[in-house]
C-alpha cells in the first residue's frame, strides 16, 4: 500500500503512513502490478481532469456572448443619448448630404399616409435642390448648454461654407423627446434653425383640369383627388402630409406642356396652384405660343378688314367665346371715322405668361403691324399707311393637344394718320 500523500510504501492494513503520518484509511492496495514501470515508488499521483461537458460549454460561451452584447449595448445607447454626437452626427450627415442619415435625423413619422413623407420622397427632394443648398467645407461642433432643466440642449457651430469669405456660428438645438432610445435611454431631437420637422398636413394641389402631378418625383394619383373641391377648369388633389421641405412640383397638361416648380410647405403655406410663368416654361413653348398668336391675330384681322361675321372665320382654333371679342372690336372699329383698309401683323414677341384662375393660358405680347387707314379731310378721301406696335392679351384653353383662342384683348383701335 502506499501513501496517497508522499507516495512512501506502507504495510497492508496500516491505517497511518509510516513516514509522514497521514491516514491512509480509503487507500486503494497497490500490487506490484499497479505500481509504474520505471517511475519513483514514493512520487506523488496526479489525476486526470475530467474534459467540460458540451452543455457546460454552450452556457460559458452564451453567458460571455452576453455580457459582450450588454457591454456594447450601454456603450451604444450612452452615446446615442449623447446630445453633443446627436449634433456631430447631424452635421456630419448635413456636410456629406448623406440623405439616409438626415432622414432620421430630420423626420419621425408614426401615423398616416407616408407616401410623400417617405425616405424616398426626402431623397428626391434633397437631390433636386442640393445645388442651392450650403455646400460646407470644415465645421466644428462645440461644448453645449442645457436649458429649461436639461429639456433642452443648444451646442454651437462653427463652420466654413463654399462662397463664404469668413467662418460662421451658429447654434443647433435639440430638445429632450418622450419617446426612449432602446427602450431605456434618452432620446434628443431636432429642434433648430436649420430646419421646421413639424410635418405639414392636408396640402392642396390645384392645377388645369387632367393634368398629371408629380410631387417629389412620386406620381401623385386619383386617390388624392378631391372631388368636392375640383371644379370643371381645375384638378384639386389634397395629400394628408408632407414635408416642410424645398421639393419639386412637376405638373404635365393635356398638351404636353410642362410646368416645373419647386414649393417648401409650411404652416403659412399650404397649398400650391400650377400656374404658367416665364420661369418655369420652356423656351420652345414660348416659340410656339408666340408663332399660334400671330397666326391667330393674322386670321382676326383678315376678317376684320373685311367686315367678316365671327363665323365667317377661317380657322378652327377659335373657342366660342371669342365671338364677343370680336363683335366688341368691330363695334368699336365701325364708330371710328377712319377705316382699317389694311392690316399686316409684321411679328409677335413674347412678354410674359400666366394661368387665369379657371386655369386658362393668358399670354401678353407685343404685336408689331403694318396698316392703311381711309378716311375724309376736307370733303377729301385720303388713306395713310403706317406701322407701330401694340401690347396685347390672348387667353387660350387647352383642347387636347392643341390651344384654342377664347379671348382677345386690348387690340388697337386707334390708328394715327400723321
Amino acid at each position: 500500500m502506499f501513501c496517497g500523500k508522499c507516495g512512501a510504501k506502507n504495510e497492508a492494513g496500516a491505517k497511518f503512513c509510516e513516514k509522514c503520518g497521514a491516514s491512509l484509511s480509503g487507500e486503494k492496495v497497490e500490487t506490484l502490478d499497479d505500481k509504474p514501470t520505471g517511475g519513483m515508488p514514493n512520487q506523488p499521483i496526479v489525476k486526470e481532469k475530467k474534459p467540460l461537458s458540451k452543455q457546460v460549454k454552450i452556457i460559458i460561451a452564451a453567458v460571455s456572448a452576453f455580457v459582450v452584447l450588454l457591454i456594447v449595448f450601454i456603450s451604444v445607447g450612452t452615446s446615442m443619448s449623447n446630445p453633443n454626437k446627436v449634433v456631430e452626427g447631424y452635421m456630419k450627415a448635413l456636410a456629406t448630404k448623406d440623405y439616409d442619415k438626415l432622414y432620421t435625423y430630420l423626420v419621425d413619422i408614426e401615423n398616416g399616409d407616408k407616401t410623400f413623407v417617405s425616405k424616398e420622397a426626402f431623397q428626391n427632394s434633397k437631390k433636386a435642390v442640393k445645388d442651392s443648398e450650403i455646400e460646407y467645407l470644415n465645421y466644428q461642433v462645440g461644448r453645449g448648454t442645457y436649458g429649461l432643466g436639461r429639456l433642452t440642449y443648444a451646442a454651437p457651430v462653427t463652420y466654413t461654407y463654399k462662397g463664404g469669405s469668413t467662418e460662421k456660428t451658429e447654434e443647433v438645438v435639440l430638445q429632450k423627446s418622450d419617446k426612449k432610445n432602446l427602450l431605456f435611454f434618452n432620446k434628443w431631437e431636432l429642434t433648430s434653425i436649420y430646419t421646421d420637422t413639424k410635418l405639414i398636413n392636408n396640402y392642396k394641389i390645384t392645377v388645369p383640369k387632367d393634368a398629371e402631378v408629380t410631387y417629389s418625383g412620386i406620381k401623385v394619383t386619383s386617390k388624392y383627388l378631391d372631388k368636392n373641391e375640383s371644379t370643371s377648369a381645375n384638378d384639386v388633389y389634397v395629400l394628408s402630409q408632407v414635408l416642410p421641405i424645398q421639393t419639386p412640383i412637376k405638373v404635365t397638361l393635356k398638351n404636353g406642356i410642362e410646368i416645373e416648380d419647386t414649393r417648401t410647405p409650411s404652416s403659412y403655406s399650404d397649398s400650391y396652384t400650377a400656374r404658367l410663368s416665364s420661369s418655369n416654361i420652356s423656351e420652345s413653348m414660348k416659340e410656339a405660343l408666340v408663332k399660334k398668336a400671330k397666326e391667330d391675330l393674322t386670321e382676326i384681322y383678315g376678317g376684320v378688314v373685311a367686315n367678316k361675321k365671327f363665323n365667317e372665320l377661317n380657322s378652327k382654333s377659335f373657342d366660342s367665346n371669342l365671338e364677343s371679342s370680336y363683335n366688341n372690336y368691330l363695334s368699336s372699329l365701325a364708330s371710328s371715322s377712319r377705316k382699317l383698309t389694311k392690316f399686316e401683323v409684321s411679328s409677335v414677341t413674347y412678354s410674359s405668361l400666366s394661368t387665369t384662375s379657371e386655369g386658362y393660358i393668358s399670354l401678353y405680347a407685343r404685336m408689331n403691324y403694318n396698316y392703311s387707314v381711309s378716311y375724309t379731310s376736307s370733303d377729301e378721301e385720303k388713306t395713310h399707311d403706317d406701322s407701330s406696335y401694340d401690347s396685347v392679351y390672348l387667353t387660350y384653353q387647352m383642347d387636347g393637344k392643341s390651344y384654342k383662342l377664347r379671348a382677345v384683348s386690348s387690340l388697337p383701335t386707334y390708328f394715327s394718320i400723321y
